[in-house]
């Protein structure tokens, strides 16, 4: 079995060194653009579907829902591909954002162009800022709610001790000072 493993014949696509004397292609992705010859453009539209809200990728998609498409030159991200197919090419430094927030969409309309910056401001308005997770009471694993916020911050101004406050509402001092001084939940007024 050993000598069925490292060959010096070149991949059928791009040339390079293949792993296998049993394979014709180098990877996966030169396998897929020797695969499926023909309009990439009309391969691409044949695997969207179009609902009257998002036109939806229903191929391959990454880890995060993003569809991926195959060219001949290597793999695109499929909403990025409906962008250069309708707009034209993604100036260098840009990224091809969603408006609707779903991934899998291709839609153009649905679609624009922003800075890194952009799609990080886009994401902390929208809710999506996985870093700092949702704010508030809405987070999960929030043991505070928005009123007992209140409470300990008017407590606390009228001079309640720390101690006094972290033992009732079931939080350590640390969170307490936190919350009283606005370091945290800082949406709540």
């Amino acid at each position: 079995m050993a000598d069925n493993y490292l060959t010096n014949k070149p991949c059928e696509h791009c040339g390079q060194r293949r792993r296998r004397k049993s394979r014709r292609f180098c990877s996966h992705v030169c396998y897929q653009a020797n695969r499926t010859p023909g309009d990439p453009v009309k391969r691409f539209w044949k695997h969207v579907n179009k609902t009257p809200d998002c036109w939806l990728w229903r191929r391959s998609t990454n880890a995060k829902g993003y569809g991926q498409f195959i060219l001949p030159d290597g793999p695109i991200l499929a909403h990025r591909y409906a962008w250069q197919l309708t707009n034209g090419p993604v100036p260098d430094g840009l990224s091809v954002l969603h408006r609707c927030d779903n991934p899998p969409c291709v839609r153009p309309d649905h679609l624009f162009l922003g800075t890194l910056a952009d799609n990080n401001h886009d994401m902390m308005e929208k809710g999506r800022d996985r870093k700092r997770g949702l704010k508030g009471s809405n987070n999960t694993s929030a043991k505070l709610t928005d009123d007992a916020v209140r409470i300990i911050r008017a407590e606390r101004a009228a001079g309640q001790p720390l101690k006094v406050l972290a033992q009732r509402f079931g939080v350590c001092e640390a969170i307490i000072s936190s919350v009283a001084l606005r370091r945290t939940w800082k949406h709540v007024e």
